[in-house]
């Protein structure tokens, strides 16, 4: 038998100690060897010139002999899935067979498939064990990394020297994904000092700057800058805001960028400049990059989107991708970080689709990649001592359930009375095959959402309002073709607004308004413990503030309506210790995503969103690395409201999340039933 089926076969048939039953698969789970980690990167090979599945098939090479592997490093051949090995038990030799059928079930399909997914294997020979680590650089300062951080150093540089060279760092929010990175850029800075750009750069395409391309949301762009500045002695520089084209010559962006180590931009500016076709007014596509970084990658998982499609068109030799929750919706999500990785031939999706359909039965070969490209590990998980591999305070999750007053019950019935006759008539046009508005249906559900917070916010249509949940529900129907002025001219919507305008403002106070006032109240004045207050909409932040203030608590606010350059220095005020600021008020959008928040203790989650994973990210800004108290997060919902149904379905979000990075591939969608559910 060939030793890569050996390998195979090892791979597939590992199963996780009982002790740790996470669902999240990660490369950890190899058991191989990497050989000599500290050898120089000058080894590492060069990507060449992406190779399509209209090609000519081609033939893997045979591997390079390195003089510091270990000697159990063996000869690497293609796999024939014709041989199979035979296995001492029935069970094992049952998991072995299906493990070869269902990798090459599609191989006279899909030979290209086959050979990706054969040097894929033959890669993981040289994956990292969990215990083997790089050193920290000499040249970090302030900052000590743990295990498994030095870990992740290790499996970075494993797999910036194979296909598709770059990965996945998926580690849970708050294990230090930014740490680790600015790491591994000053690792292979001092590397590329000592090294000739001949050795660097593939010489058959234009020369690349030795620059790295950070992407993140606007809100993190300082937060970065502070970071590199704190534990590094990279030059960095933002390119950024109306200005920013004065400090780039025409023609001039390779010198201008080249002198930097980092260049930090957002995803609305990558998503801008790739509309133009002007170097002079799109410097970012301009230049060959040594490596692109994406911050929060999540931002870019539908693959249609503007800034998917610009993110991935970005020309770098080596791709990265940072975020805590992979997963939000589907498992397309994945391929989206695929195809920006250029890993060919799966960043195809005609190629991906047929490859993950549940018909092929795929899920060994989904395991597969995931553990090749992922590396994943969250709080829950442990060193190879049996210690967590952050010791952090205990963290509560404590569901408060609401009923809502006669008076508001009224209103919510009334909206949901609208809603269900828009559903029906959504129905019936669908049956009929006539043309279905569905924006009033849609709209009506944001509408009766907003009334379990507060009256006062039905009577306000906002258009952010309505695409911010477009994103989270993600319906995979043509009702997100909305048109906003159908709604402002909808009978029913204007009906709604104005008799909740004649009745109510912000002084009103609903039943999740009081108890969450009450809960603030007896935190800060008796606990002296910060609070942060989190909702999707702008509007709940300002009915809260305004009733804080009224009570003489002062709070900050970090929203869509704050300045990206001024969000710092909010954040900086709220975690220190002085006592002024004892409330921040988080927009849920402008605010979710990697920020640190350990200053407070105390979360509260307005409302509950359509994608579990915005939660998630939320509440790990408080509970991460620098955290010392015990973190306490408060959902508050009401009984028999859509808020119900909603909860429901975010537990299957949540299991879908896990299912993928496990190698499972069933599909989340929100279909006519769910709607119909929620609609009831």
């Amino acid at each position: 038998m060939s030793s890569i089926q050996l390998k195979l076969d090892k791979i597939w048939n590992h199963t996780d100690p009982p002790s740790k039953p996470d669902v999240f698969a990660n490369i950890n789970e190899t058991k191989t060897c990497i050989g000599n980690t500290e050898s120089k990167s000058s080894s590492f090979a060069i990507p060449a010139a992406r190779w399509r599945p209209n090609q000519r098939p081609f033939v893997l090479p045979p591997p390079a002999i390195n003089s510091n592997a270990t000697s159990s490093m063996r000869t690497i051949q293609l796999i024939d899935p014709m041989i199979t090995p035979m296995p001492t038990t029935s069970t094992s030799s049952l998991k072995h067979f299906q493990s070869a059928q269902n990798l090459f079930s599609i191989g006279k399909r899909m030979p290209e498939v086959e050979v990706a997914l054969t040097q894929l294997v033959a890669n993981m020979e040289k994956c990292p064990r969990p215990e083997q680590e790089l050193p920290q650089p000499l040249s970090l300062r302030n900052v000590t990394l743990h295990g498994y951080q030095r870990h992740a150093l290790a499996w970075m540089e494993w797999r910036e020297s194979n296909p598709p060279f770059g990965g996945i760092l998926a580690d849970d929010m708050g294990l230090g994904k930014t740490v680790t990175t600015i790491a591994f850029l000053q690792l292979r800075m001092n590397s590329i000092k000592s090294e000739s750009t001949e050795q660097i750069f593939d010489a058959s395409k234009v020369r690349a700057i030795p620059t790295t391309l950070v992407i993140c949301p606007a809100t993190l762009m300082s937060h970065w800058e502070t970071e590199i500045t704190k534990f590094s002695r990279m030059r960095c520089f933002i390119y950024h805001g109306s200005s920013r084209k004065k400090d780039i010559p025409t023609g001039g962006a390779i010198r201008a960028f080249g002198q930097y180590c980092v260049v930090l931009t957002s995803y609305e500016l990558v998503r801008a400049e790739y509309t133009s076709s002007d170097e002079c007014k799109n410097p970012l596509f301009a230049v060959k990059w040594q490596r692109v970084v994406l911050d929060e990658a999540h931002r870019i998982r539908s693959h249609k989107s503007q800034t998917s499609q610009a993110c991935t068109a970005i020309d770098a030799i080596y791709r990265w991708g940072l975020t805590g929750t992979p997963i939000h919706n589907k498992a397309d999500d994945f391929y989206s970080l695929l195809h920006f990785l250029h890993y060919s031939p799966f960043d195809v999706y005609s190629t991906w689709k047929l490859f993950s359909s549940n018909q092929y039965k795929s899920i060994e070969r989904m395991k597969t990649i995931v553990r090749s490209l992922i590396l994943r590990r969250t709080k829950t998980d442990y060193d190879l001592n049996g210690k967590l591999l952050v010791p952090l305070p205990s963290k509560q999750i404590e569901d408060i359930w609401l009923r809502l007053s006669d008076e508001e019950m009224k209103h919510y019935q009334r909206i949901r009375i609208e809603m269900t006759d828009a559903y029906k008539l959504f129905i019936r046009n669908r049956r009929e095959k006539k043309k279905t508005n569905t924006v009033v249906l849609f709209t009506l559900m944001l509408k009766l959402r907003q009334a379990c917070n507060h009256l006062s916010l039905v009577k306000d249509l906002s258009t952010d309002d309505v695409f911010d949940d477009k994103d989270d529900v993600a319906l995979e129907l043509s009702m997100f073709k909305l048109d906003l002025s159908d709604t402002l001219n909808d009978k029913s919507i204007q009906s709604l607004a104005k008799d909740t305008e004649l009745q109510y403002d912000i002084a009103f106070m609903s039943t999740k308004l009081d108890c969450l006032l009450k809960k603030i109240d007896m935190i800060v004045n008796q606990r002296e413990e910060k609070c942060i207050v989190v909702s999707s909409w702008v509007g709940m932040l300002n009915i809260v503030r305004h009733h804080l203030k009224r009570n003489l608590i002062h709070s900050l606010t970090i929203s869509g309506e704050i300045k990206i350059s001024d969000r710092q220095a909010v954040v900086q005020a709220f975690n220190s210790n002085e006592k002024k600021y004892m409330v921040l008020l988080l927009s849920l959008k402008a605010g979710g995503e990697g920020l640190n928040l350990v200053g407070g203790n105390h979360l509260f989650l307005c409302e509950l969103s359509y994608n579990p994973q915005n939660e998630q990210q939320a509440c790990d800004r408080i509970y991460r690395i620098g955290q010392r108290k015990n973190v306490h997060i408060y959902r508050l919902m009401v009984k028999n409201t859509i808020e119900e149904r909603i909860s429901n379905l975010q537990e299957r979000k949540l299991k879908l999340a896990g299912d993928v990075l496990a190698g499972c591939v069933d599909k989340f969608s929100l279909k006519l039933e769910d709607i119909a559910y929620l609609c009831s």
